[in-house]
């Protein structure tokens, strides 16, 4: 079996975007996402798994953890409503705090031996390395916004992320590439990188 990248074997989309905004996240074109990887024999490696509720989402993350306890390594892609304090679940208007997930984010990034990669589509995203704070080294790297994002920000920033990814661009420079094109069109602090 094809291997998606040489530090990821498998991406996970938890969308955690309520029936309302699903026209958002149908806007990032993800059926095209999928079809190219498709092409590229590659389909094994890509799921979008609906995750409406805090429940549903901790329950995703104890089946990644048990993948990752079979050498599986993830990128884990949280498409969601969120501030500083964690991720919202407008559909039930609960709320997950970064404390909630901090432990089942460090077991799988313990499980898959420290090769963790969180990627949140969040307002304030980057905002989930907060997770080290209760459990160093609960990932190997966040990629995320500061800052609240406008839905345009998102559809361009998620494209040109999976367009780079399935290129097998190192995480870095797919977000250095990102910068500098969002910047050339006037937007700053779309994405950042951070390591644990």
């Amino acid at each position: 079996m094809k291997n998606f990248n040489e530090k990821i074997d498998y991406v996970i989309i938890l969308n955690c975007i309520s029936s309302d905004d699903n026209q958002l996240f149908q806007n990032l074109a993800f059926d095209d996402l999928i079809a190219s990887f498709d092409d590229m024999g590659l389909r094994h490696a890509l799921a979008e798994h609906l995750t409406p509720t805090p429940k549903l989402l901790l329950n995703e993350l104890e089946i990644i953890k048990k993948k990752a306890e079979q050498g599986m390594r993830f990128l884990i892609h949280i498409f969601s409503h969120g501030d500083e304090k964690g991720i919202e679940f407008i559909q039930t208007k609960e709320k997950l705090s970064w404390q909630e997930m901090a432990k089942h984010f460090a077991d799988i990034n313990k499980a898959s031996s420290n090769t963790l990669i969180l990627y949140m589509t969040t307002c304030k995203g980057l905002n989930a390395i907060k997770i080290n704070t209760y459990y160093p080294n609960s990932c190997l790297c966040l990629i995320g916004s500061p800052r609240d994002l406008r839905p345009d920000e998102v559809i361009e920033v998620n494209k040109q992320f999976y367009i780079l990814l399935k290129d097998n661009e190192e995480i870095k420079e797919i977000v250095g590439t990102i910068q500098k094109s969002m910047e050339i069109k006037g937007v700053k602090d779309v994405i950042e990188l951070i390591y644990s």
